[in-house]
This record gives structure tokens, sequence and C-alpha cells, in this order.
């Protein structure tokens, strides 16, 4: 075979390349409207193109290495709430604190310690206490009275070697009855002004600098041993009386008698000076600091003079540091202010704590919500 270079002769491939050729006469006239159409399907389609690039596109210009919070869950989830018993103020728990019950605000009745005697004496007294209240709700029966005695059958071993224990009902009876007739019980626990325990162990009372046991009168004149909020014997046997009552179904607990007996100037030179004015207030908070957890969760109030939490003097009204208690009971004994004064300061130095009342006359308490009618004389605090 030759070559092209050799003989000159224009070798041709046997596939030519089709090739297409437009032609004018070919070509139709175009439909305005499918030309309209056509172009706005186009920019459709480029619009949603642009929607979903944006979409893919924004959380990878936004991602900064960052977990990122689902927002949609967290404005359509919301928090589970639980209805809280409202006092006579707003009830507030402090952040720091474990939430507590709130205690319920409501009138009602002291029982006197006489009611505790028998089954046949409770009737009885729940009988008489429909009768003075007959709206009331609140039954406050004296579970540990002043002077020390218990007035329920305690399994606390330290009340029964004391001679504390007194009682002749257990505590489920004693609630039993009390709710079959529409009433809910609330504890009332005398705290300090006992005479009981000291007499069996010295070192639950006050003692003199040479070691002999502080008497709140001479021996010769029926002078009495106090328990003392400084003794951690003290302590110990409140706690578990507490305990004992926490655990049974009384609504809650009023702490009465947080005071101090009524020392004189030269019981003060005998004792040393944890009892002087200044340590007094500091010892009688770290006692009830310590004593509070011992209810495990059930509200406790504190029972106390209104004319000594109104000037100052009570050393136990501390309620901007005692966020643990819901409540005060203020007592209104001879002389003091009216019940409205003490309303209106404690509306103010109480704020989201439950208020209730408590005097002897019967007068007083018609019409109001938060009055405790007592049946027994209470003694003033000194």
């Amino acid at each position: 075979m030759r070559s092209a270079a050799q003989g000159g002769i224009d070798v041709k491939s046997k596939r030519q390349p089709k090739v297409h050729k437009y032609s004018k006469h070919r070509r139709k006239n175009a439909n305005p409207a499918q030309t309209a159409l056509s172009v706005a399907l186009t920019f459709l389609i480029a619009v949603a193109i642009g929607v979903v690039g944006y979409s893919v596109a924004k959380p990878l210009l936004q991602y900064d290495g960052k977990v990122q919070p689902d927002l949609s869950v967290a404005e359509t989830a919301q928090p589970a709430t639980t209805a809280i018993p409202v006092a006579t103020q707003t009830e507030t728990v402090p952040a720091t604190e474990a939430p507590t019950e709130a205690a319920a605000c409501e009138s009602g009745v002291r029982l006197s310690a006489e009611a505790l005697q028998s089954a046949d004496a409770l009737q009885q007294a729940l009988a008489k206490a429909r009768s003075d209240s007959p709206n009331g709700k609140l039954l406050v029966i004296p579970l540990k009275v002043q002077g020390g005695a218990v007035l329920y059958q305690t399994n606390v071993e330290t009340a029964k070697q004391c001679g504390a224990a007194q009682g002749n009902l257990t505590l489920p009876q004693i609630t039993a009855a009390a709710m079959e007739q529409g009433w809910t019980p609330v504890a009332e626990c005398s705290l300090l002004y006992d005479n009981l325990l000291p007499k069996f162990r010295v070192e639950a009372g006050y003692q003199t600098a040479d070691g002999s046991q502080w008497l709140d009168n001479s021996a010769d004149n029926g002078g009495k041993p106090w328990a003392s909020p400084l003794s951690t014997v003290t302590l110990q046997y409140l706690t578990e009386l507490t305990q004992e009552i926490a655990a049974s179904d009384f609504s809650q607990i009023w702490f009465a008698d947080a005071v101090f007996p009524p020392f004189r100037d030269s019981d003060l030179a005998y004792i040393g000076s944890s009892v002087e004015a200044e340590n007094r207030r500091t010892g009688m908070q770290q006692f009830l600091q310590s004593l509070l957890p011992a209810a495990k969760g059930k509200p406790i109030s504190l029972e106390i003079s209104a004319a000594k939490a109104k000037d100052g003097t009570a050393e136990a009204f501390a309620p901007e540091q005692f966020t643990a208690i819901s409540g005060y009971v203020l007592r209104l004994d001879s002389g003091d202010d009216t019940a409205e004064v003490i309303s209106q300061w404690a509306a103010s130095a109480l704020q989201g704590k439950a208020l209730w009342l408590m005097e002897d006359d019967t007068a007083k308490i018609s019409g109001e919500n938060n009055w405790i009618l007592s049946e027994s004389p209470l003694a003033n605090e000194t």
C-alpha cells in the first residue's frame, strides 16, 4: 500500500462525521403561552434550588463546634407543676434548700392536755372543739407539754427512763379519732420548758461553774432544772421525739417553748458567758437548725410570744435565717398589742410564712381565718 506522501492519493475515512445543519426552514414559530410557562417554571425551579441549598448550607455556616440546643423541644415542652397549699402570703422556697411542704393556714382549736387522758376524754374534747369552732379545720394536740410530760405512748427510751412517758393513747389512735371528725391534726411539742429530762440527766440542763445543777429557784422553794438548748443530750432526746411524731399522720408540728429560763442577774455569773444575752441568740438558733431536719420535711411552725417577736427579744425568732420554718404561731398574751397591730406587723416581717394568732379570748376569733382557740390557758413566756 502506498502512503499519501508517496503517491499523492487523497485518502478519506470510510466513516464521515454526521453533521447536523440547522435549517431556518425547519424552525417553527414559538407559541407565546408556552414561552411564558417555560420562563415561570424555570424561575420556580431556581427558587426551590435556592431554598433547599440555603437550608442545607445554613447549619454548616453556623456550626462552631458546639452542640446547639434543640429549640423546638424547649419551646414546646412544659415542666410539670405541683399545686402547693396557699398560706396567708405566697409560699416561697429558697433555691439553696430542698423544698418542704407548705403549712395549711386554717383556723382551728388547741386541745387541753386533759383531752389525751383516755379515748373517752378525747372524744368528748373533739365534740366540744367542733361546737366551739364549727368551721375549724386544724386540731392542735399537745403531745409534749410544759414540764416535760409526753402525753402519748412513746417508744423513745429516754422518755420512759426520765418519767416523761405518761400517755395512754398511741399516735395512730389520736390522729384517727381527729380525722374521723373532719379535723386535720397538728402536733404541738414543748421543747425546752422541760424539768424531767435534766432531773434524769444532769448534763441535759444548766450547770454552774462548780459543776452543780442550776435550778430556777432554791430547792426549798420548789426550784426546778430546765432543759438547755446548749446540751447535746437535750438535742438528741428532742430529735428522737420529733422523728417519732413526724412518722405519724400529723400534718404539721408546732414547736413551742424554744426559750431560755427566766434567769436572774446572779444566775448569769454562776452559769457563765454561754447564757449571757449576746450568746443566747446564737446558741438557740444553732439548736433549732440542728433539730429541724428531724421533721423529715414535715411542715414546722414556731410558736412564740407575739410581743417578744415584735420587739426583737425572742432568741428563737429569726425568720430570715430559718427558711425551713414554714409558719409562725404568735401568742397574744395579756397586755400585748392588739391583734390588728400584730397582724399588720407580721404581714411585713413574715412574708411567705403561714401565720396564726392564738389566745384564750373566744370573742376575738370570730370571723378570722387564722385564729387558734385555746381550750387551756397558755403560760406567758418569760
